[in-house]
């Protein structure tokens, strides 16, 4: 089993990957657009880009298979792939196939993960699609290649939606949040918007709640593959939002923990947060403490076209963007994610900005400077998306 995803020091397959590569231009050069409602318009052409690559056994043979995401985009300096492609090429037989990562294939700067999700011991593979926007949601699913064949084990629609939570006002500037599935509720403390629920009417200064009044949980902002019980196969861990009167006011987080089962994908946990990331309630299966995170959290992003850097510290979170006043934000312990951390933090100001930041470890190429960095970074300010590398350390004094 090859539970690992490999995405540097590929020296042994670079054949193969330029084979792929062929192939993947080959095809995607007329791969059909996604359809339906937000959809692109029709294209007949496009750039094919190699947004990810990794090599372990996904067909359950022994033998090292080649995965591929392969993004279309109008002009190859674009962040933005219209639609996407998987690109498998069997390491046995030498031969290729193509599928689809889902209904949503259009992302920036999307990922792949390879991991053993159903226990049969055989590498999955996991697609994550950044879609960009206020919220900074994803589109994930995985699929399997055991056999020869494709199989749906997550799908995409579902494991993006997320759980579904309800979540209202109560008395005394709490929020109830609740999901029915596993019959869990939590109340998340929320009085330190206090200032704001008064001026717009939502309670009196005792805490008396004025009207009715309900928020909402986003969909995943992030989709992580864990192995949380230790038994080989991985469980898929979203991570979602939760807000009241308005999306940048939020009220706490949910982390839902999602299992192969042999009733096929089952939520099986799920756990509610404050602001500050303490968690009130826990659901359905425990598991162990989340993995640990770097010692360091000290980290240094930017990006071109606009340009932009980001200054993360234990003191505060600054995002400066050419032209325009810093931003800074105070800094709140992050979370872990997969193989990288989620940090995210919102400005007392009237009104307030909010910033949400992941940082990820995979290579990322920054191309003015011809420069190779250890980490990806993408960041979201007030609903804007911004992507670019990343490293360790501070910024030069």
């Amino acid at each position: 089993m090859n539970a690992g995803n490999p995405r540097r020091k590929m020296s042994s397959i670079q054949v193969g990957i330029r084979f792929a590569w062929a192939m993947a231009a080959a095809v995607c050069l007329c791969a059909p657009a996604a359809s339906g409602e937000g959809a692109p318009p029709p294209r007949q052409f496009g750039l094919p880009a190699l947004l990810d690559s990794a090599a372990g056994d996904v067909t359950g043979d022994g033998i090292s298979d080649l995965v591929l995401l392969v993004g279309i985009k109008e002009q190859t300096s674009d962040l933005y792939s219209w639609t996407s492609w998987l690109l498998i090429r069997d390491g046995a037989t030498q031969t290729s196939r193509t599928s689809s990562p889902g209904a949503t294939s259009g992302c920036y700067e999307g990922s792949i993960f390879l991991a053993d999700f159903d226990g049969d011991g055989v590498s999955d593979v996991l697609t994550t699609l950044p879609q960009g926007g206020s919220g900074g949601l994803v589109a994930a699913g995985v699929l399997s290649f055991a056999g020869g064949r494709e199989t749906v084990l997550a799908d995409q629609a579902r494991v993006s939606a997320g759980a579904g939570i309800n979540v209202r006002f109560a008395e005394g500037f709490k929020v109830q949040a609740s999901n029915s599935e596993l019959g869990c509720e939590a109340e998340l403390d929320v009085s330190a918007s206090r200032d704001e629920y008064l001026r717009v009417g939502l309670y009196d200064s005792q805490g008396r709640l004025l009207r009715p009044a309900a928020g909402a949980a986003d969909p995943c902002s992030l989709v992580e593959a864990l192995d949380l019980d230790g038994d080989g196969a991985h469980e898929l861990v979203g991570h979602q939002k939760l807000w009241g009167l308005y999306r940048a006011d939020t009220v706490g987080y949910a982390r839902s923990v999602w299992k192969w089962t042999r009733a096929g994908l089952q939520l099986v946990a799920l756990s509610f947060s404050q602001r500050d990331r303490r968690v009130v309630t826990s659901c359905g299966e425990q598991y162990e403490g989340a993995p640990a995170l770097p010692e360091e959290l000290v980290y240094r992003a930017f990006g071109n076209e606009p340009f932009w850097n980001l200054d993360i510290s234990e003191e505060s979170i600054r995002f400066s963007l050419l032209g325009q006043p810093d931003l800074v934000f105070p800094y709140r312990p992050p979370i872990r994610s997969g193989a990288g951390v989620l940090f995210d933090s919102r400005t007392d100001t009237d009104p307030p900005h909010q910033i949400e930041i992941v940082i990820h470890e995979q290579q990322c190429n920054d191309t003015m400077a011809d420069v190779t960095y250890e980490y990806t970074a993408r960041v979201v300010v007030d609903g804007q998306d911004y992507f670019g590398c990343a490293r360790r350390g501070a910024a030069p004094s």
